[in-house]
């Protein structure tokens, strides 16, 4: 059982940054994106082609980066200069990338062991524990590396800008809305293609110092394998919290900026701050079933492809599963009101939408209902005496 932990762990660690460049475009920008690919695949190519070359660590990992950049900011002047339709951007992003990648590997390139710094990796199975991880260039690897993703996480997650990219989520209205708000949807759109891109170089880089060589179809495969792993996490491991609140200031009353009320109303219905984590968890619980699937049949070649069809196949039936724990919980809440008795429900939260506004949020209610009306008595953010309800 450790060996199949550890074999997923070989296999996941690498591709979670792909799996997050994919939370970046299909999730938050609803934009199936598969430059990605062509980022992956000359990402790990120019840094497999300097280490070949006998060039330092830092160097090439400097190099598979910039390309990786480069590769998001011709992603963002095909949809957002040359207007062309985010599928075929993506298609012709690839096709470019995977000629320059051709071009550099020559089919398949080779990182010599000497100049590979994760070189451990390659023995895993027979390491003896968790001994690897004393490798000095495999740390000083994961330490770059993991800098960069933590230095992007907090960008994205703790700052105003990342909070207004997140909105984006928000089909109906959330582009206007940052708009209005002096907001450029292209500066957003571009950080978004530029971010994801970055991520799915550093994927590509990763994989090929594991492996020791980097083929030109490298990332078209890995992104076939990453999508249902993506799928299973977001169905499984994602959860929707009811209210994302504000800081609290003097008296319990919310201290607001730009970035809150409509925003945030927004984050409370589409919760993507936890799609990163969802999808990391599903890519290493994919290679988990991938790991045990191959060493219990004792088929070693089983297709992973094969593997991802038949669990996003068992996924499809989750929406009917739903509806039916949907109905059962709603017989079981459903309470009968005699008549000539009242019956009071505390500390509920209650959304609802506005004509032309956003969808607002009230937390905190206290109800009396009677047979035919539900009245409001008060409330943490919304206070007075009305019939909500008739």
């Amino acid at each position: 059982m450790l060996l199949v932990f550890l074999g997923a762990l070989y296999d996941s660690l690498p591709l979670i940054p792909l799996a997050l460049g994919l939370v970046w475009t299909l999730r938050y920008q609803q934009i199936a994106d598969l430059s990605l690919a062509g980022s992956f695949s000359i990402g790990a190519g120019v840094a497999a082609a300097m280490l070949a070359a006998g060039h330092g660590v830092v160097l090439a990992l400097l190099a598979g980066l910039l390309v990786g950049v480069l590769v998001g900011l011709f992603m963002t002047l095909t949809v957002n200069v040359l207007r062309i339709e985010p599928l075929m951007s993506g298609l012709l992003v690839l096709f470019v990338s995977y000629a320059v990648s051709l071009g550099i590997t020559q089919g398949t390139i080779t990182i010599p062991s000497e100049h590979n710094p994760l070189e451990a990796l390659l023995n895993l199975e027979r390491t003896a524990g968790f001994a690897l991880w004393m490798h000095p260039y495999l740390n000083l690897v994961f330490l770059l590396i993991g800098s960069i993703l933590i230095g992007v996480s907090i960008f994205v997650f703790k700052s105003e800008w990342g909070c207004a990219f997140r909105a984006l989520e928000d089909q109906s209205g959330g582009k206007a809305y940052l708009s209005s708000l002096g907001v450029s949807a292209g500066a957003l759109s571009t950080t978004g293609f530029v971010v994801a891109a970055l991520l799915a170089s550093i994927s590509g880089m990763l994989v090929a110092m594991r492996d020791g060589q980097a083929t030109s179809s490298l990332g078209l495969d890995s992104l076939i394998e990453v999508i249902p792993a993506y799928v299973l996490g977001i169905a499984l491991f994602e959860k929707r919290p009811r209210r994302i609140g504000g800081n609290r200031g003097h008296g319990g009353k919310s201290e607001t900026t730009w970035t809150q009320g409509y925003l945030h109303s927004v984050l409370n219905t589409i919760s993507s701050f936890s799609a990163p984590v969802a999808s990391a968890m599903g890519i290493v619980l994919f290679f988990v079933i991938i790991n045990a699937a191959q060493r219990w049949t004792g088929i070693s070649w089983l297709p992973r492809v094969v593997i991802g069809v038949f669990i996003m196949l068992l996924l499809g039936l989750r929406p009917a599963l739903d509806a039916w724990k949907r109905r059962r919980t709603q017989r079981r809440a459903t309470q009968v009101v005699q008549e000539g008795r009242n019956l009071i429900i505390k500390d509920l939260t209650v959304a609802y939408a506005t004509i032309n506004g956003p969808l607002q949020v009230l937390d905190g209610l206290n109800l009396e209902a009677t047979p035919g009306t539900v009245t409001l008595i008060s409330g943490r953010n919304g206070c007075g005496k009305s019939t909500m309800l008739q």
